[in-house]
């Protein structure tokens, strides 16, 4: 029977059957597919099921799966905030990997990627329209899953002491102290690692702009601490 329900779920997925309701909270926006196409309107992204539905100006409404979509973008007008959402090969298991919806939070040497946490109870294929809404969850860091992609490597930001800051800090020590010391930073606090991220990520762009290696930004004056 749950192969059945999977199967066919995937099948209205594939040929574009509307599993929209009336009282989805629905964002203007624009994806691309994987063809280069751009599309303009109103977009849900069910992030338990992993559809992304769009309902243009005629009122037609099409749903796409992570494999046929690259990229999609809305204006969330609960956080006032532009989202960006990429289709990412994510390792599922040990050399597998499957196309997943990731929400871009900060890209550059170091991308970050966040994903709501997704909890093992089953997909209600009679309520999907609850997951279409992510306004309250989005409040709340702690309801994503945090994943920072370097080196072709995917690392859980819950890792950020001993595996990410190490190497922040081999690159930049000098700047990303006085970043933390001049913003009262918390390295344990999530805002805080995303911060602390993004201000990396400045800092190897300025160095490759200078033409120089990273041991020698430390020493070089004018990058600004923001």
């Amino acid at each position: 029977m749950k192969t059945y329900i999977l199967l066919t779920l995937l099948w209205g997925i594939g040929t574009g059957i509307c599993l929209a309701k009336d009282d989805l909270a629905w964002k203007t926006g624009k994806l691309q597919l994987n063809n280069g196409v751009e599309l303009v309107g109103s977009l849900n992204y069910n992030w338990k099921a992993e559809v992304l539905q769009l309902k243009l100006p005629d009122g037609t409404i099409k749903a796409y799966s992570p494999s046929q979509v690259q990229s999609f973008m809305y204006f969330d007008e609960h956080a006032n905030d532009l989202r960006r959402f990429a289709s990412v090969d994510f390792p599922v298991r040990r050399s597998m990997y499957r196309p997943v919806f990731l929400e871009t939070v900060t890209t550059g040497t170091m991308t970050v990627y966040r994903r709501l946490r997704h909890t093992k109870e089953p997909l209600r294929l009679s309520s999907t329209a609850s997951y279409g809404n992510d306004d309250q969850l989005v409040k709340d860091y702690d309801n994503f899953t945090y994943l920072v992609y370097s080196n072709d490597t995917f690392r859980l930001l819950d890792d950020f002491m001993y595996d990410i800051w190490p190497q922040m800090q081999a690159e930049f020590g000098t700047e990303l102290k006085t970043f933390v010391k001049v913003r009262a930073l918390d390295t344990d606090d999530t805002e805080s690692r995303l911060l602390l991220i993004t201000h990396y990520n400045q800092l190897k762009e300025a160095a490759a702009n200078r033409n120089i290696t990273p041991d020698q930004a430390d020493s070089v004056t004018g990058i600004s601490v923001e």
